[in-house]
């Protein structure tokens, strides 16, 4: 049986079910990395004064063995031995319309990285495996302006505001000038510039811009799996503000 990892909705429905339903603690299956299907690694910066947490997350255990993952191996920051917060635990869940198991992943504390645009190289690793994650940045505050050399902003012209750092990746990209709202694919996104043009209808004078977007830091490298590597930074980290003033002729 697949594990479940999501919590379950508190809704007139589920709580009817809950009702109904069989709770207990699932069975922890201590394993190497070697019998982990799926491994992979989330960063989640809680605050620059409490540090964050590393979180090793999986799909399930390898055929045959069925529970929540304890895992003991070792975790570093910068060649740094972590201290771990749990080795993983969980409870199954049984309903009149199936079940399965919550899991809670394996997770260790990890202190502030430095305030610079270097790679904080993070690392889980047994005698079976290995697993490496470069992010980018984590720790450093976000700005955003005009792009140095902009050209004269005109109604219908180019305009490219510049994102630091560069290596972040920005996704779901919606750009608010005046009335108009932009979004893909009239905003371009890459290595830190984010391009559109200037709605032919706004009028010469001082005009914000304001931005919507999820921000996560770049991935420097991932291995074994780049699609498994994720990291999220706190609030205090995003730019003071999301929006900017430009001069139309």
């Amino acid at each position: 049986m697949r594990t479940i990892r999501c919590r379950l909705p508190f809704t007139l429905l589920s709580a009817a079910l809950l009702l109904r339903c069989i709770i207990g603690p699932a069975d922890l299956v201590e394993a190497p990395l070697e019998r982990v299907v799926g491994p992979g690694l989330e960063v989640w910066l809680s605050s620059v004064s409490e540090g964050g947490r590393l979180v090793l997350t999986y799909d399930s255990l390898q055929e045959g063995e069925y529970g929540c993952l304890r895992y003991t191996g070792k975790a570093r920051l910068n060649g740094v031995e972590l201290e771990q917060l749990t080795a993983g635990s969980g409870f199954f869940v049984i309903t009149p319309i199936g079940g399965g198991l919550l899991c809670d992943e394996p997770e260790w504390h990890f202190p502030t990285p430095p305030w610079t645009e270097a790679v904080s190289e993070f690392e889980i690793a047994d005698d079976t495996g290995q697993l490496l994650y470069g992010v980018s940045s984590l720790a450093v505050k976000r700005t955003v302006g005009i792009r140095r050399g902009q050209p004269p902003i005109v109604p219908g012209g180019p305009l490219t505001l510049a994102w630091s750092p560069e290596t972040d990746q920005l996704t779901g990209v919606a750009v608010r000038m005046g009335f108009e709202t932009l979004s893909f694919p009239e905003v371009a996104v890459r290595n830190g510039r984010i391009g559109f043009l200037v709605p032919p209808s706004i009028q010469a004078g001082a005009k914000d811009v304001s931005l919507d977007m999820s921000i996560q830091p770049g991935t420097a490298h991932c291995e074994p799996d780049p699609d498994r590597c994720k990291a999220w930074i706190p609030s205090e980290l995003a730019p003071g503000t999301t929006s900017v003033r430009v001069n139309v002729r």
